[in-house]
């Protein structure tokens, strides 16, 4: 026993764990439940070792450690989880601890620590269930002071712990990898260790007096005035509210409160993942977390989050008015109506495709369309939309003020002025490079420009730009009050404060982080801050796809080259951004989007300066023409498709020679390079993000490679390449140095290694994720999980599956020109009897049914359906039509991939249903398929088909599966399956695909009336938009899905 001049002097942190439902755990392994205890007494004790926890006693399933700081604790516990959560146990069953933390300043009686605080934590551990960690209030105040990136704590209210008088706030510890969602906490449950509190507490004491020695006296008045002072604040900080004390910074996945006079940061919110927009209500504030897919309601007198609330997916922005909060959902086409009586979403308003700004005044939500250029204006009483009007490409922020609708177009660096009663365009102002985000207030319109650091001072009356005004990287929030125009800099990590008559920057807040969204309240100036993921760059990311590269040559790798992406880089690209964010194009080895000239037929490019390949050439402006020279050369799939318009293309001969001395002009002295198309096409730019464009140095020979790469650009360089053992590794290219976040930004792992060893096993590459033996099974490019599969990981591991909508639909093609199907009405009955519901079921959770051809999120889509279906009726209506064109009883072949069969025998069954004699046909290998029934001479009535689009664009869609140019007699691998050819509907597609070059917004409505004409031809079956199914381990962390490249592996963090 030490005596009490020995006791240590300061806060001791107790853990308290608990194996939850050990008994039954020992019935189910019986003589295996040994071994699963020493893993668990392993595995916490190396946690508690590394974060320099003092065990003090043990139960074999129970633990009691002690911790100088609280901090160390909580990080213990942390590691403890994950790593019970990594660990494969017996029988495939699930060892689950709870844990509780509090921290107390002991008390002495006689010669030992009072046992009340050890009674407590114990307590605490009880309350919680298998998995959870819970945080005493205590514990938590200090963790304030000393907080873990990353970590957050969920205030889980007061609860009256068993044999304690007083009620005591809990916190659930909440970190990446730790299970989130429990039940109720169980404050009446027996505690570990109970009863042997007062002994615990003598054990403790022994142990840390070993330990820790007496401080020094100077050491000691130092500590006692900082401990006051600190106090002090503490204290008035808590009388404002919750959050954290003042400080200079932000912590990543947070919101800051700054005070709008003094600049100081007086509290800190912990909210969800990437938030991202932020708007002010009555009586809180709201802010979206597009990773999570949900919106955090903050309440400003106390700075807490009150709710989260699940909204639809990669919410894009938040607004309130109307008596709701109103929240557009960039990758869902909606907007989600928030009762902030109820906190919870009572409507779901279908708008157009990208929503990604929404505002509310003059009576009504406005919301802008960024992937159509359009905004729709919705009525607050019914949530209808009542009119949708064109305002510009790629429409993106929105503010409503001066009687006008302001909207920001950032491809176009332009701003347009939108009469709120008749809709009608009043004005467009250019404005600075890439304007994102935009505020009225202080009598002027302000606008963000992200690409060149400015914010524009637009005079609402003149509707003309008054100032530009330089103020940090990357503007990307921005805020305006009568005192001051505030603007989030989202590279600096700054809020500043500008003066909104001189335009002077007149305060500068240092967040630390990324700041995004900012608005203004009454208790302050509230700004989301996400993450910079320094602290969590390196390790090693391990992907299990189910198809790998022919070739690392992107002039052959095509689709499979995927991985080039990150390796290498064209003049433009889509932005690197999770979201609706990232279907926006972008500059990369450009120094800035061109405006074509010659009525859209010519591009000039300004190519960056300095930029290094890994093997230390310059990137030259020659180099772009070398790349689309190459692919005519070697003959790549598809080229003609994508670069047949360059003039001169027309004269390259596969094998032979490719001169585009017409076509592309470099000029090396000036460092541009111009591209001149025959005709204008509204998707050049898009196709030169492709991995086919990438620039390709001086030296290349003109014949493909297999294992041989092109040097790199990009944040990696291909370190392996093993064909035949299925793998790939991709290193850090050592000469990269970041020229643009948006379009190429630094990767997070070390390095990303590529398995296809499993092939088309799908639940075997799950299985590996699931046992810790890979990082991530993307989903996209092979057969989706079975339904059970599915659903059983979503039950089981909901934080670690990821399912969003692809830019493809799933269909089965009628054959035009085959009977039965060369008749339009028995086309038209097998859509009326085929049941899409039921269909989408039989699929699995991941399918979404439709009746139309374009996706979500592609320009021109809208949900309709010109087909009732799933009644006895309609398949009784089908039923008269099959036999006014006296077709019954007719044979019918539907073909299938071997994969898809039982997608096949659906439709079988259907036209059975329908008096016909119908058969499947499969063929194991699907590029065999597609050539079979591509081939006219096969004459395939019907067959399984998908369509994925090269980029978002309707000209890349319907033309290629319905054009009258796209079907080949006799050849094999043309697209159009159906055979289908209309005069008329290609008159209309001309017209659109021409549109869409000068006005997107129109050509938006052209290619609605397409679609509609052409789904009354019924030369297909649509039946659904498959999501891309990502199961990621537990390991990873930060993921992000873009449109258009899918989940971004360099942007995922290994722990």
């Amino acid at each position: 026993m030490s005596s009490v001049t020995e006791l240590p002097i300061g806060t001791v942190t107790f853990l308290f764990t608990d194996i939850e439902r050990s008994t039954q755990l020992l019935k189910q392994l019986r003589d295996r439940y040994g071994e699963a205890l020493e893993n668990h007494q392993r595995i916490l004790r190396e946690a508690f070792a590394e974060h320099g926890g003092h065990e003090i006693d043990t139960q074999g399933d129970s633990f009691f450690v002690a911790f100088r700081r609280a901090k160390d604790a909580v990080s213990a516990a942390i590691a403890c989880q994950r790593g019970l959560a990594e660990h494969a146990w017996p029988d495939d069953t699930e060892l689950r601890v709870r844990m509780g933390i509090h921290t107390g300043e002991p008390a002495m009686g006689g010669e030992r620590y009072v046992g009340l605080g050890v009674h407590r934590a114990a307590r605490i551990c009880a309350a919680g269930h298998g998995g959870q960690v819970l945080v005493s209030q205590t514990a938590r105040e200090l963790l304030r002071d000393d907080p873990i990136p990353d970590v957050s704590l969920r205030d889980l209210g007061e609860h009256q712990l068993k044999d304690l008088d007083e009620l005591e706030r809990l916190f659930q510890l909440v970190a990446p990898g730790l299970l989130q969602d429990f039940p109720e906490l169980k404050t009446a449950a027996p505690a570990p260790f109970e009863g042997r509190e007062g002994e615990l507490a003598e054990a403790a004491v022994e142990e840390m007096a070993k330990r820790w020695r007496r401080p020094g006296r100077r050491i000691l008045i130092v500590a006692t005035f900082a401990a006051a002072v600190v106090g002090a604040a503490l204290g008035v900080l808590l009388t404002q509210g919750g959050g954290s004390t003042a400080g200079a910074s932000v912590g990543p996945n947070a919101v800051g409160v700054v005070d709008s006079e003094s600049g100081e940061v007086v509290s800190e919110i912990r909210v969800g993942g990437a938030p991202g927009a932020i708007a002010a209500g009555p009586d809180a504030v709201w802010v979206t977390n597009a990773s999570d897919n949900t919106v955090s309601r903050i309440d400003p007198s106390t700075n807490e989050v009150r709710q989260t609330i699940r909204v639809g997916g990669g919410p894009a922005s938040v607004a309130a008015g109307g008596g709701a909060i109103w929240v557009a959902n960039g990758l869902d086409g909606t907007v989600a109506r928030i009762d902030p009586t109820t906190n919870q979403v009572v409507q779901t308003i279908t708008v157009g495709n990208g929503p990604s700004g929404v505002a509310y005044g003059e009576g009504a939500v406005w919301v802008t369309n960024s992937a159509d250029g359009t905004v729709s204006q919705i009525a607050p009483i019914t949530g209808r939309v009542r009119k949708t009007f064109p305002a510009g490409v790629g429409a993106s922020g929105v503010v409503v003020g001066y009687r006008r609708i302001w909207v920001v177009s950032p491809s176009s660096a332009s701003v347009v002025a939108l009469d709120p009663r008749s809709g009608r365009v009043l004005q467009r102002i250019g404005v600075g490079g890439e304007p994102n985000a935009v505020a009225a207030g202080a009598d002027a319109v302000w606008v963000a420009n992200r690409a060149d650091d400015t914010v524009s001072k637009i005079d609402p009356r003149t509707t003309t730009v008054k100032d530009t005004i330089q103020v940090g990287r990357r503007p990307e929030g921005i805020a305006a009050g009568p005192e001051g125009v505030w603007v989030a800099n989202g590279v600096d990590g700054t809020l500043i404060r500008l003066d909104p008559s001189t335009g002077e920057v007149v305060k500068t807040v240092r967040l630390d982080n990324p700041p995004r969204g900012v608005a203004l309240a009454p208790q302050g100036v509230y700004v989301a801050v996400q993450s910079t993921g320094v602290e969590h760059r390196g390790g090693n990311l391990r992907v299990l796809t189910v198809f790998g590269p022919d070739s690392v040559d992107p002039a052959v790798a095509g689709w499979s080259g995927s991985f080039l992406l990150m390796t290498n880089d064209g003049l433009v690209s889509f932005r690197k951004a999770g979201g609706v964010e990232g279907t926006q194009l972008v500059p990369d080895l450009a120094v800035a989007l061109p405006t074509p000239t010659d009525g859209g037929k010519e591009y000039t490019f300004q190519v960056r300066p300095g930029i290094r390949y890994s093997n230390g050439q310059l990137v030259q402006p020659d180099d772009f023409k070398r790349a689309i020279e190459r692919l005519f050369v070697l003959g790549t799939p598809d080229v003609s498709g994508y670069y047949g318009g360059i003039v001169g293309a027309d004269r390259c001969v596969a094998a032979k020679s490719c001169d585009l001395d017409e076509g592309i002009v470099a000029d090396r002295s000036a460092r541009t390079v111009t591209f001149r198309i025959t005709e204008p096409d509204a998707d050049f730019l898009a196709k030169l993000t492709l991995p086919f464009a990438v620039a390709v140095p001086a030296g290349i020979p003109a014949r493909a490679g297999v294992a041989r790469p092109i040097p790199a650009t990009g944040p990696y360089r291909i370190a392996e390449f093993r064909k035949k053992g299925r793998t790939l590794r991709l290193v850090r290219n050592r000469r990269f140095r970041e020229w643009s976040a948006d379009a190429q930004p630094q990767g997070f792992p070390d390095s990303i290694s590529f398995s296809w060893r499993f092939g088309l096993d799908t639940a075997a590459r799950v299985r590996a994720v699931e046992r810790g033996a890979a990082d991530i099974a993307p989903g996209g490019d092979g057969p989706p999980l079975s339904k059970q599969e599915f659903e059983t990981l979503a039950v089981r591991y909901p934080s670690q599956l990821h399912a969003n909508t692809a830019l493809t639909t799933l269909y089965f093609f009628l054959n035009t020109r085959v009977p039965p199907f060369d008749d339009v009405r028995v086309r038209r009955a097998v859509n009326i009897a085929f049941d899409r519901e039921t269909f989408a079921r039989l699929v699995g959770n991941a399918a979404v049914p439709t009746c139309q051809m374009l996706p979500p999120n592609l320009p021109g889509y809208r949900p309709t359906c010109p087909y009732v279906t799933g009644g006895l009726r309609d398949v009784d209506s089908a039923r008269r039509l099959v036999k006014s064109s006296g077709t019954a009883g007719a044979q019918v072949t539907v073909w299938a991939p071997s994969l898809r069969a039982d997608e096949g025998r659906y439709i079988v069954s259907v036209l059975d249903s329908l008096s016909y004699r119908a058969a499947l046909k499969t063929v194991d290998d699907p590029t065999e398929y597609f050539e079979t029934v591509s081939d006219s001479r096969v004459r395939a009535q019907a067959g399984w088909g998908a369509w994925l689009a090269d980029f978002p664009s309707a000209a890349g869609f319907i033309p290629a599966l319905f054009g009258c140019t796209a079907f080949v007699p006799a050849s094999p691998g043309q697209t159009n399956l159906a055979e289908f050819c209309d005069r008329s509907i290609d008159a209309q597609i001309a017209r659109a695909t021409a549109a869409q070059v000068q006005d997107p917004a129109a050509a938006t409505t052209l290619w609605q009336e397409v679609e509609r004409t052409l789904l009354a031809q019924a030369p297909v079956v649509p039946t659904y938009n498959p999501s891309n199914v990502n199961f990621v381990s537990k390991r990873v962390g930060n993921y992000q899905y873009n449109p258009q490249w899918g989940v971004l592996l360099d942007q995922l963090w290994v722990k």
